[in-house]
């Protein structure tokens, strides 16, 4: 009899033991779970979800490319008789929207056939035939010969605007492309990350080299990309931009403008031409919070592998 109860005796702080270190693993698999789940969910809802609409800048009037954009009501820019409508981007200035052709050399419709028509509403039949980029499908027979610059599809693949880069034509005309449109959604206090791809081109017909720059705002905030120097019929090949921009209010808008040089009408040629790929993404970044709880969760994991329930005795 003394020697049952003085196994019971040393059984019972065990079975203690034993209950604190099952509910030790519990809390730990519960923080495991949590932060698994935030690693499979988070990333996943992140890459769903873009605040800009119609990113792509499919054509919603029917318009396809090569086409110029129709300047939105109200805002400066060649008045055109017909054109493609990438609402609810507001466009403003000289804008052309382009394509794939299997085609082409560049895989483009960019600088293939006759280009884009109804260049400042001229007709695609003429000398000019239409508005096109230097590039090695050389635009129809009334343009330049093709010119093996490296012009290329976007990384998208789909539909992309070439903006005028000059800031006027002589006669005030305003050329200088800008898209932007109003991004609601939005929470004051917290950043967000902009992606897009662009490249600088030159428009066929001219001569001497250009620069080309993006000027991105979001709200108050302006940010710029690097200046690209763009040779002669040149092409500089696409990149892609990343800016983090933090928001003041719940809406805002979001624009691109083009920026370059030389101006129209200058000695020096021109003009400067910036292009736009489809598909850009302007995306919440994770709250530090976040990252501090997947952190616990995978501290959890790292706990259940290195510590593991270890047997207990019981003396007889």
């Amino acid at each position: 009899m003394q020697k049952e109860m003085f196994v019971e005796d040393l059984w019972r702080p065990n079975m203690k033991t034993q209950l604190l270190a099952r509910l030790r693993i519990s809390a730990c698999t519960a923080l495991a779970i949590a932060g698994l789940t935030i690693f499979l969910t988070l990333p996943a809802q992140a890459s769903n979800l873009n605040l800009i609409q119609n990113p792509a800048f499919n054509a919603t009037n029917g318009v396809s490319s090569p086409v110029q954009v129709n300047p939105t009501t109200g805002q400066p820019g060649p008045a055109f008789t017909a054109g493609a409508v990438i609402s609810p981007w507001t466009v403003a200035g000289f804008v052309f929207l382009f394509g794939p052709n299997s085609n082409s050399p560049s895989l483009t419709n960019a600088d293939f056939g006759v280009g884009a028509p109804n260049h400042f509403n001229t007709s695609p039949t003429m000398s000019n035939n239409g508005f096109c980029l230097y590039g090695p499908g050389g635009c129809g027979t009334g343009a330049p010969r093709p010119v093996q610059n490296g012009l290329t599809i976007g990384p998208k693949g789909g539909d992309f605007l070439a903006l005028d880069a000059a800031l006027t034509e002589p006669g005030a005309r305003h050329l200088r492309g800008e898209i932007s449109q109003t991004i609601t959604g939005l929470t004051a206090g917290h950043e967000y990350e902009l992606q897009f791809n662009w490249a600088a081109a030159q428009q066929a017909h001219f001569t001497g080299a250009t620069t080309e720059q993006v000027e991105v705002s979001l709200g108050q905030e302006t940010m710029m990309t690097s200046v690209l120097n763009n040779p002669e019929g040149g092409f500089q090949d696409w990149r892609p931009q990343e800016f983090t921009f933090t928001a003041t209010s719940s809406s805002e808008v979001l624009s691109f403008l083009a920026l370059g040089t030389p101006e129209m009408g200058t000695s020096t040629g021109g003009p400067p031409f910036v292009l736009l790929d489809g598909g850009m993404t302007l995306q919440p970044v994770p709250e530090p919070g976040t990252w501090s709880l997947l952190g616990i969760g995978f501290a959890a994991i790292a706990g259940l592998a290195y510590r593991r329930p270890k047997s207990f005795g019981v003396p007889v």
